[in-house]
């Protein structure tokens, strides 16, 4: 069978999503201490900069959706990437920490947004047909390689350059990494490629599914049920994740496992975070969507119990790990719901939708687990918080439409 070159496409969207997504998400923790010592400021006030950064992504995504399905993609991951590097460079010079939060929020937070999974999920729903599962799952695995590869870099910098020093090298990353390699391979379809797309299933309701598929409108997007499931089931799982990983490095430092043992369980929670994009990318094209979800969920709330027992560093490993494993579902399966419910057509527009739904709960993630620890010197209460949160998500989920085999998939609005 010859080479499909959506993969090549796939491939570039690991690379650039490693960089966007490893340079900020996974290792802001790791400038808690730098900046608290640097300007004074308290934890809460140092995570507004990551709140403000998803406030801004939630807001600007149904138009970076949108502008997915219409525009070239390309020309917006350059754009973003641009934004980010500008970002780093005025972090690395801030005077003061509203200076950094503010590059934090108004520019890196573009570079997330137009080169992160929003872009990489799209290009994968626009390449790939019978495949589109898997290929959302393998484009998503980019995030855990960067958290990966990204804290080890970012604490070599640190130790040896300094926070500041750091953000200039990551801006050059940016540039170097992205810019290049996006400009001469992505294109935002095969026929813009002059290439053949990719059969579609030869499962009878996918094919159904296809001959019926066509473009939503916004008033049709938000009158379907199956929207507003997946906004408050994900928006409340990643309000968990992302508070749980901005903590982690902190967390760890309190506990005596200073060095490179926060970038260690960072490392470990990315490497299970590929294993369970590629597991449940695989999945989403086979099994119900809900169950997968579930199961997904009893592994965060493993997690986070063990991490609400205060254990040993080797039982930091598990929970790292179960973390990863978890949260590396979630991405996948979010872009397998929407391509499933509401086909490739207009996916961009429905990811774009969802952000600013799944942004007011999401973005409380880090910002309250600071102000809890500021009132109780603990993570505890925050992590027994996140428990409650995955519940809510799972009553949400309830009322999702399946799209397996069982299960009539939602496809068109209705007529």
């Amino acid at each position: 069978m010859p080479w499909y070159y959506g993969w090549n496409v796939v491939g570039v969207g690991m690379s650039f999503q490693a960089i966007t997504f490893g340079l900020t998400l996974y290792v802001y923790g790791f400038w808690v201490k730098p900046l608290a010592d640097e300007f004074g400021a308290s934890r809460f006030d140092i995570m507004l900069g990551l709140m403000l950064l998803n406030v801004v992504m939630g807001l600007a995504a149904p138009f970076a959706g949108r502008a997915m399905d219409i525009k070239p993609i390309r020309l917006l991951i350059i754009g973003g990437a641009l934004a980010m590097a500008a970002g780093f460079v005025i972090a690395g010079l801030a005077p003061a920490l509203w200076v950094f939060v503010g590059a934090y929020a108004l520019l890196v937070s573009m570079g997330v947004l137009l080169a992160g999974p929003l872009a990489s999920s799209t290009l994968s729903a626009k390449w790939f047909r019978a495949r589109r599962g898997l290929a959302i799952g393998w484009s998503s695995v980019g995030t855990s390689i960067g958290g990966l590869a990204m804290p080890a870099v970012v604490t070599w910098l640190i130790l040896n350059e300094g926070w500041r020093n750091a953000h200039f090298a990551m801006a050059l990353i940016v540039l170097v990494g992205i810019v290049p390699v996006v400009w001469l391979i992505v294109a935002n379809t095969p026929e813009d490629k002059g290439i053949e797309p990719e059969p579609e299933s030869t499962k009878p309701h996918l094919i159904a599914q296809a001959a019926k598929a066509r473009p939503w409108t916004t008033g049709q997007i938000l009158s379907e049920r199956s929207f507003w499931a997946a906004a408050i089931a994900f928006g409340f799982l990643t309000m968990v994740f992302g508070g749980v990983q901005a903590h982690l490095v902190p967390y760890v430092q309190d506990r005596g496992l200073a060095g490179e043992n926060p970038a260690i369980l960072m490392s470990v929670m990315a490497f299970a975070g590929i294993i369970g994009k590629i597991l449940f990318g695989a999945a989403t094209d086979r099994l119900s969507h809900r169950l997968l979800f579930y199961s997904a969920s009893v592994v965060l709330a493993a997690a986070l119990i063990l991490l609400r027992l205060l254990p040993s560093f080797d039982v930091l490993i598990v929970a790292s790990a179960l973390l990863g494993l978890a949260t590396g579902g979630f991405l996948p399966l979010i872009g397998a719901v929407v391509a499933g419910q509401f086909g490739p057509i207009a996916f961009g527009r429905v990811m774009g939708l969802l952000g600013p739904f799944t942004m007011p709960v999401a973005v409380l993630g880090p910002p309250l687990a600071g102000y809890i620890f500021d009132l109780t010197g603990s993570y505890v209460q925050a992590f027994e918080l996140f428990l409650g949160m995955i519940v809510i998500a799972g009553v949400a989920v309830i009322f999702l439409r399946d799209t397996d085999m069982n299960e009539k998939p939602l496809v068109t609005p209705a007529e």
